[in-house]
Formats: C-alpha cells, structure tokens, sequence
C-alpha cells in the first residue's frame, strides 16, 4: 500500500495535469478546520507532514494548485512541528472577530431576505455576547428563528430563552471539549479563566500548586487544542467564548455544591 504522501502526491500531479489541459490557470484547495489536521507521532500517522511534503514537491515542478487553510491558532503550531519551516510556504493572515458594524451586518444581511428581523437593541447585544465570532453569531441567530415564532424579535424575546441558548451551547461546543481534559489539565483551564485576559505560566504556576508539573499540563492542552502560546510564557484560550464558558460552569458547580451541602439559601421576598 503506498504511503498517504504518496497518494496525496499522486492526486495533486493528476490535478496539475487536468488543469494544464483546459483554459483554467489553476485551482485553489479551500480547507476549513484545518486545526484538526495534525500529525500523530505517537501512532506513525503523518497526516499533514504528507500534505506538505506533497504540494512541496508538486509546487518545485509548476504552481497550479494553491492552498488555503483555516483554523484556529493552533493551526501554527500544527505547520511548524509538522514540517520544519513549513510557515514559510505560507503567508499567514490573522482572522480575528468581527468589528461592531461588520457583525451586525452578518445578522442583518440574511435577516434582510427573509420575512425576519432583529431590533437593533437585540443585534448589539447579541455581537457584544459573541464577540463578533462567526460561528457564534450564526449559532445565536439560528438558535433565536428556531425558537422565537416572530417575524419581529426584541431583546426582550431573546433574555426570555437566553438562559436554554447558552445550554445548549455549552453542551454543543465546550462541555466535551472541558470534560476530555482531566481533571489536572481543567485546574489550569479554570486558572486561565480567572484572568481577564492572557495568563502568564508564573499565574498558573501560583494557582495550581497540587500538580508536579504545571508546564507539561499546558502542553498537553495546547496538544488538545485548547490553549495556545501568546508570547513568551504566556497563553490564552484557542477556542471563542471558551473563557466565559468555565467561569458559567464554575459558578453552576459551586451552586449545586451549595444545595448539596444544604449551605444555600433561597432568596426571600421583602413584603415591606
């Protein structure tokens, strides 16, 4: 059986011959998630090592076929340790989130074609939540049309369902994601999440003192593709909204411990 970078190899000459053969210049290969993409040391699968090594080889002879990949930033690390000065065969371009006017048109835009609409006090908070994410911004639209039977939706309509949409999105998105980790790797997730922003590796040394190796734990999550380095001893979140999720979890944990222990207190109305 030969070798998937043969294979992969292969299949970009067949496509460099096909387009060398009719009026089109060339052709462009669009990957999507491309994080996901990475190779496995552990089981001898070289997955992305055989993609680079075959549009190297394939780009030496003519330049027909381009890439494009997209992922989150741990799609750089995944290219460096796949192949050495494998970021040199591409030019990379930071995609961030949207700014204020352009996630608003995102909502608005498709809103527009149809017989639905958001007040304007509704898309602004729903870009303030989301952070201008695609993902999330089409997840918080979709979640509100399926779920609000209006043509006309308010803020009002959506804080009446916010709490089963946030649910549903941790079940969706996150919940798997945090519970892979042990329990060991979630103390530093739960440590990051404390910070309003990067943390640095001397934070998380202070916060998670029962774990003999701290260092090891952030590589590992950065294996996951959970964290990623920021800059010299300091991280973030890889994933968006990741931050607000743990903190949400936190607090439903600590309240449930609470009702548990018979330590909560139900809130009493003032009759004065």
């Amino acid at each position: 059986m030969p070798a998937p970078a043969d294979v992969m190899r292969q299949a970009l000459a067949q496509l460099d011959s096909t387009l060398s053969h009719n009026e089109r210049p060339g052709a462009i290969l669009l990957y999507d998630e491309a994080h996901v993409l990475a190779d496995d040391r552990g089981r001898e699968r070289y997955s992305l090592s055989g993609l680079l090594a075959a549009l190297g080889a394939m780009q030496r002879e003519h330049q027909r076929v381009r890439m494009i990949v997209c992922g989150l930033p741990t799609l750089s690390l995944n290219l460096k340790r796949a192949r050495t000065y494998a970021e040199r065969m591409f030019r990379h371009v930071a995609v961030g989130n949207l700014e204020l006017d352009a996630a608003e048109e995102a909502l608005a835009i498709p809103l527009a074609g149809s017989r639905r609409s958001f007040g304007l006090s509704l898309l602004s908070e729903i870009c303030e939540q989301t952070a201008g994410y695609p993902y999330f911004l089409q997840y918080f639209g979709a979640f509100l049309c399926g779920r609000i039977g209006l043509e006309h939706i308010e803020l009002a309509d959506f804080q009446r369902v916010e709490g089963a949409l946030l649910h549903e999105l941790d079940l969706a998105f996150f919940e798997d994601r945090f519970e892979g980790a042990p329990r060991s790797e979630q103390q530093v997730l739960e440590t990051m999440a404390r910070e309003s922003g990067r943390a640095t590796l001397r934070k998380i040394r202070a916060d998670v003192t029962d774990a003999p190796n701290v260092d090891l734990l952030v590589r590992r999550l950065i294996d996951r593709g959970l964290v990623y380095r920021t800059g010299r001893a300091t991280y973030d979140f890889a994933l968006p909204l990741f931050r607000s999720f743990i903190r949400r979890r936190r607090k439903l944990t600590e309240l449930t411990g609470s009702v548990r222990s018979g330590h909560f207190a139900p809130a009493v109305a003032d009759d004065t």
